[in-house]
């Protein structure tokens, strides 16, 4: 309860000092209600009496008061606060047209405040007063001091003739607490000033606008006439609404919205909508001198001035920016003119302007610095630039230009000024001036260096009918980066740089779809004069210059370092240098906007070489080109690629990992062409890819250049040709570049060039006199004919150069026709020697008395120059062909010489028949005898199918002869069947001999010893007592074995095939293995030969029957009829070239033989054949195929000697081959020691004698005869077991398999057998 009670003491005290403050309140206060018909004459009275309290109060309780019942002036001192209030629906105060009434408040800087609220202010007009910058104003305002408070809020001021507000104040150096308020109140139907003010100031500073601070918020200015006039004061708008404003009156005044009075006013306007203005006077809506301004978050639309600028501003001494911020400016006239400002916009937007006058459509402000940034300029239709070009410094920061249409020189024009841009968006510019007068850009660099650094563009779809950006003038650094520019067609370069010294750096941006429209201004980007250039990981594609260049020209060389590192360029197109195009030759180079044009037309070849147009050939250009890729792109004339010409300049060229891919071009240089006029080398092809790139898409020419120099194709010995008058001779001259390339000219761009041949008499040396004979000469003492030609393909052949002379000798002279450009000759002086006719010409004199020589002409039937030759029958004057005698040619004979003559082989084909009937004769004979004598042993063992087989090959070797002399296909045919057949046989046998002994033979190696023990060694040795009988009868036994040894071999068969159990069932396990080996090696070698031959008879029998299929679907007779060195005539046969071939095939086969047959040399265990066969071969070799191949070779054309030259030699190589395999045989038997196996198988029966060095002396004999005759018994027997492959058992063919013949092995008891 205790609580309860002091809360409700507290509330009672709380009550009581409410009470006691209403109280005092009420009592300092008055208020005054003062109406319409009361007598106000006296209001000034009674005011200044009831201004003794804190607080006055007039309050005009009705709805309209007549001013001209009140005082002159209504005189208000600031003795108290004091309020002139009207109803909450407005009180009118009507002045009816006159000045009574007028207020007057004079402010002692007491600090109290003066509110006028709720009045309509009508009609008010001063007209005792001429119209002066002084005459009394509605509202008059005069504060002493700065200490005071002024506000006018929800009044309105209509129709009124005079200005408004008058604010006459002074300050002294403070900071303004409370500021001039005019809050929603409205304007309408003025037509002088409405805010005027004057600030009486005890110095000046720079900030002295702070001292007065003028507030107007909410308020609406409808149809009114010079609104405000500020003198050193601050003044914002907020939140107001403004429209039809015109200039009034007075003429001093520069501004119809605000004017600065003195310098060093502030103006801020925000939030706020000006529209619908339209100043017929040369007034600017806001004017300032010295004048620091605001725009934020305001809309101006549909403002206009005659004046042509909505806000005038003049040296802003200060610096201090103009700060436009989330400003719109839609439908206006231009914006801002002055000099000397700094301009800072952004959040803005310029929309819907259209201006036809020649003004700046944004900003007209000379040495100002422009800073715009996030502001779009969108939908605009002007004839000029957007900015004055002599600005100091402009700085764009992501911006918008979309939808505008220019016909000035430049949208963006630029002089004096550094210039950034980074984000600039331009979409849809069309820039409509006079064609290559007109751009989106243009920079001017006059007198200093300029830089202009572009981050972040982005062109797409613009016209432009001039170069879209022109930089120009004394010295520029350009920066472009990451930039991107697209779909741009301008009637000049998108990008022209044409300063004096240039600087620029691309890098990161893309060039695509841009056209550059005019014939006679280059590339997309185009550049000149003293040039540092570096552009990187940038990309040009499906660019289109109808001139030179389609991504990059650069023209006018002075100097230049050029870097392209990392970029792409690809599907470009001009009408020279698809891609790139270089040029330091000198042309128009006007270095302003003015020029007609710019660039010259190289094609039109002037060479000019006067020394005035020379250009410093000391300097160093630098051209690096790195990691960069030319693909697809196209020139219409040269260089799909690159086209460069440097004239004679010195240039550092280094490119490395460059690609210049399927580029192409329409004249010449698919890739490159150099136009140079001197020798500098573009690309090293040795680290550069240069491939697939044509002219007219198909003919493949990587580079090329214009023509370098001509030669002389026509081979003469010392640049002389000797002939005769009038006969025709031949010059031929092609067209090389500087690649040392012939200019293969297939769009014929240089056929219209002639070169013509003239001459002129070499004056000869006088013996007689000892000087020169300069007798004169008459003009038409020579006659020359067909002597001009043209260049088809680079080639310009003068086919029937005739010279009609007496014998004199003549230098020729040169002359290039219809090409103006330098072209060298690279060929020494051609000298002409006119000799007398020949003896076999005749001597004729033309009309002009002139001799020359004609060769004799016969009757038609006459073959002349084919199988005969005319024989003159007068030697001078006459050239009866009646009279003259047709004689044949050799190798012709006839009437007319219409018979070839053929060689004779009737000798020599007698010489070949005699030859092989005896040989071929004596192989039959030596068949017949080993057939008859096939039981013998030397016979049997040694192999009588090889033998036979060998033979056979011979004779087929021997019957080839035959058709040796071939005079059509089919005997050139079964020469060389027969012949290769033949010595394919003797080849296989040879090989098949050779090598089983050289498997089977015992060398010095250790594992042949041990195959000796283990196979050769029999079970029970002879006694050393042994006789001759024992022997001579172990002989005979010999040939008993040797002739049932394929008994032995079928019998042995035949219990395998019986399964009878063997000896080697039970033993197999200790043969060693490798004999097992050696049986296997000698089965494949048997079967590879068998397959080979098979291989290469049938392709041999295939390609001569295919040949021969072809050869007789070809019906002309001729084409194998040849000339021989000779003069006769013989076949030719098709097939040379493939016995060229397998000659050489038979000589390496008999090489690989030879050298198998000396590592046998030395070997025991084998057949004596294998080293007559070695021996015979070293020989044979030579006079066999050796003896073809050098025939081929060297007698190719002497088919006679080619032929006798064969045929001995081979004959020769048959015969030491047939002597080879037969002669032991032969010598055997008829000896009586054909079965001796000892006197045809080499056995090793000698150790090494250290003391001889040999196993053949008898120091070492470890052997007796009995034993050597059983051990080479064996060992025939082992060949022959190894060798047997088939065997015919009961009628039928059986295969011995390698087991087969290890039971035969055993059970032949050729191995040893273990008893156990």
């Amino acid at each position: 309860m205790s609580k309860i009670k002091l809360y409700i003491y507290i509330f009672n005290i709380y009550i009581l000092f409410f009470i006691i403050f209403l109280t005092i309140t009420k009592i300092n206060a008055i208020e005054i209600l003062i109406r319409n018909n009361d007598n106000l004459l006296n209001l000034n009275d009674i005011i200044f009496k009831n201004q003794i309290d804190n607080k006055l109060t007039l309050n005009f309780i009705d709805h309209y008061y007549d001013m001209t019942k009140f005082p002159n002036c209504l005189d208000i001192k600031s003795l108290t606060d004091t309020s002139i209030i009207g109803n909450s629906n407005g009180t009118v105060f009507d002045f009816k047209n006159d000045k009574m009434g007028y207020l007057k408040i004079t402010h002692d800087g007491n600090g109290k405040a003066i509110v006028i609220k709720n009045i309509i202010f009508k009609n008010y007009y001063n007209k005792g007063f001429i119209r002066t910058k002084n005459e009394i104003s509605l509202i008059s305002f005069i504060a002493l001091s700065d200490n005071f408070s002024f506000a006018i809020s929800n009044c309105t001021f209509q129709n009124s003739y005079n200005n408004i507000i008058y604010l006459d104040i002074t300050t002294s150096i403070s900071t303004l607490v409370n500021p001039i308020i005019i809050e929603n109140c409205n304007f309408y139907n003025n037509y002088e000033q409405i805010i005027k003010n004057y600030h009486h100031y005890s110095y000046y500073y720079p900030y002295i606008y702070k001292d007065i601070s003028i507030n107007i918020k909410n308020c609406n200015f409808i149809n009114n006439r010079g609104l405000v006039q500020s003198m050193l004061s601050l003044i914002t708008f907020e939140n107001c609404y403004f429209s039809k404003i015109e200039k009034d009156s007075l003429n001093e005044t520069k501004g119809a919205f605000y004017q600065s009075q003195f310098g060093g006013e502030y103006l801020i306007i925000k939030n706020s909508l000006f529209e619908n203005i339209n100043i017929d006077t040369e007034t600017p809506l806001i004017y300032g001198s010295y004048l620091e301004l605001e725009i934020l978050n305001t809309t101006f639309s549909n403002c206009y001035s005659n004046y042509g600028y909505l806000i005038n501003l003049y040296k802003n001494i200060y610096m201090r920016p103009i700060k436009i911020v989330n400003t719109s400016f839609i439908n206006t006239c231009t914006i801002f003119n002055g000099n000397s400002n700094t301009f800072e916009i952004t959040g803005s937007s310029f929309r819907n302007i259209t201006l036809k006058n020649s003004l700046p459509a944004i900003i007209d402000s000379v040495y100002s610095d422009i800073n715009i940034s996030n502001t779009e300029f969108i939908d605009l239709n002007i004839t000029s630039s957007l900015f004055n070009n002599q600005s100091k410094n402009i700085f764009l920061d992501n911006i918008t230009f979309k939808n505008i249409n220019t016909n000035s020189k430049a949208l963006l024009k630029f002089e004096y000024n550094n210039f950034y841009i980074n984000n600039l968006k331009v979409d849809n510019i069309k820039c409509n001036g006079d064609i290559r007068y007109s751009s989106l850009i243009l920079i001017n660099s006059v007198e200093k260096k300029y830089n202009i650094h572009i981050k972040g563009l982005s062109i797409t779809n613009s016209i432009s009918n001039g170069p879209f950006i022109v930089i120009m003038g004394e010295a520029v650094e350009f920066i472009l980066e990451d930039s991107n520019i697209h779909n741009v067609k301008s009637y000049g370069p998108i990008i022209d740089i044409i300063s004096n010294d240039n600087k620029v750096t691309i890098k990161d941006s893309n060039i695509t779809n841009n056209k550059n429209e005019d014939k006679e201004d280059d590339g997309i980007f185009h550049f000149e004069n003293s040039l540092k250039i570096e552009i990187y990981e940038s990309r040009f594609e499906n660019n289109n210059s109808k001139y030179d260049g389609g991504a990059i020209c650069i023209k006018n060389i002075l100097n230049l370092e050029l870097n392209l590192t990392d970029n792409i360029f690809i599907k470009n197109r001009a009408r020279n240098g698809g891609a790139l195009y270089l040029s330091d030759k000198k042309v128009n180079n006007k270095n302003d906007y003015s020029k007609e044009k710019r660039n010259t037309n190289y094609m039109d070849n002037n060479y000019n070489n006067d020394d005035d147009d020379k250009l410093n050939n000391t300097k160093k250009n630098i051209i690096n080109i790195k990691n960069t890729k030319f693909f697809k792109n196209k020139a219409n004339n040269f260089g799909g690629a690159i086209f460069y010409e440097f004239t004679n300049q010195y240039y550092d060229i280094k490119t490395s990992n460059n690609e210049i891919l399927n580029n192409n071009a329409g004249i010449m240089g698919g890739g490159i062409h150099s136009n140079n006029w001197t020798n500098t080398n573009f690309i090293d092809t040795y680290n550069n890819k240069i491939d697939n790139n044509t002219v007219i898409s198909y003919f493949k020419n990587d580079y090329s250049s214009k023509i370098s120099y001509i030669s002389l194709d026509t081979k003469l010995v010392d640049n002389l040709i000797e002939t005769h008058s009038g006969q025709p001779f031949q010059l031929q001259f092609s067209l090389y570049d500087d690649y040392d390339n012939v200019i293969t000219d297939i769009t014929k761009y240089y056929s219209s060039m002639i070169l013509k041949i003239t001459i002129k008499e070499i004056q000869q040396f006088d013996k007689l006199n000892n000087n020169i004979n300069n007798k004169k000469r008459d003009d038409n003492e020579y006659s020359i004919y067909g002597n001009i030609c043209s260049f088809i393909n680079g080639v310009c052949t003068l086919n029937q150069l005739q010279i009609f002379s007496f014998p004199k000798t003549y230098l020729v002279k040169v002359v290039i026709e219809n090409y103006n450009d330098k072209v060298v000759f690279q060929f020494k002086d051609i000298k002409i020697k006119i000799n007398d006719c020949d003896d076999e010409q005749i001597k004729i004199y033309n009309k002009n008395g002139l001799l020359y020589c004609e060769n004799p002409k016969c009757n038609p039937n006459c073959p002349v120059d084919i199988s005969a030759y005319c024989k003159k029958y007068y030697n001078e004057s006459i050239n009866n062909p009646n009279l003259n005698i047709c004689e044949c040619l050799p190798g012709y004979n006839g009437i007319y010489c219409e018979n070839k003559i053929f060689i004779d082989y009737s000798e020599i084909n007698e010489i070949i028949l005699i030859t092989t009937l005896i040989c071929i004769s004596i192989i039959i004979l030596f068949i017949i005898f080993t057939i008859y004598n096939k039981k013998k042993s030397v016979v049997n063992d040694t192999g009588i199918i090889k033998i036979c087989i060998i033979s056979i090959g011979i004779i087929l070797y021997f019957i080839s002869s035959l058709f040796l002399t071939y005079s059509d296909f089919l005997d050139c045919y079964f020469f060389i069947l027969f012949k290769h057949v033949g010595i394919l046989l003797i080849i296989s046998m040879l090989y098949l001999i050779i090598s089983v002994n050289f498997e089977l033979g015992f060398g010095n190696n250790k594992n042949d010893n041990t195959i000796n023990n283990l196979i050769f060694k029999t079970t029970s040795i002879q006694e050393e007592g042994e006789n001759e009988e024992q022997y001579s009868n172990n002989i005979e036994a010999n040939n008993e074995i040797s002739g049932n040894s394929i008994s032995s071999i079928k019998n042995i068969l035949n219990q395998i095939k019986k399964n009878k159990k063997l000896n080697s069932k039970n033993t197999i396990n200790e043969v060693n293995e490798s004999v097992l080996q050696k049986i296997k090696k000698i089965k494949n070698i048997f079967f590879e030969i068998i397959l080979f031959d098979f291989i290469l008879i049938c392709i041999l029998i295939l390609f001569l029957f295919f040949k021969y299929m072809n050869h007789q679907k070809d019906n002309d007779i001729n084409s194998n009829i040849i000339k021989n060195k000779n003069n006769e005539w013989s076949f030719k046969c098709d097939l040379n070239e493939m016995d060229f071939i397998f000659n050489s095939l038979e000589f390496i086969s008999f090489i690989k033989i030879a050298i198998m047959g000396n590592r046998i040399l030395e070997f025991s265990n084998i057949f004596k054949i294998t080293k007559y066969i070695t021996y015979s071969i070293q020989f044979a070799v030579i006079f066999g195929p050796l003896a073809n191949i050098v025939s081929f070779i060297f007698l190719n054309n002497q088919r006679y000697g080619k032929i006798k030259f064969d045929f001995y030699f081979n004959s020769l190589f048959n015969f030491i081959i047939f002597i080879s395999i037969s002669w032991e045989k032969i010598y055997l038997i008829i000896k009586g020691k054909g079965n001796d196996s000892t006197k045809y198988f080499i056995y090793r029966r000698h150790d090494l004698c250290e003391k001889h060095s040999s196993t053949t002396c008898s120091c070492k004999l470890n052997i007796t005869n009995i034993e050597l005759l059983n051990y080479t018994q064996n060992s025939i027997m082992f060949y022959k077991i190894c060798t047997s492959f088939y065997e015919i058992i009961d009628g039928k063919i059986t295969y011995i398999s390698n087991e087969s013949k290890i039971d035969i092995l055993y059970n032949s008891n050729i191995f040893p057998h273990n008893n156990h």
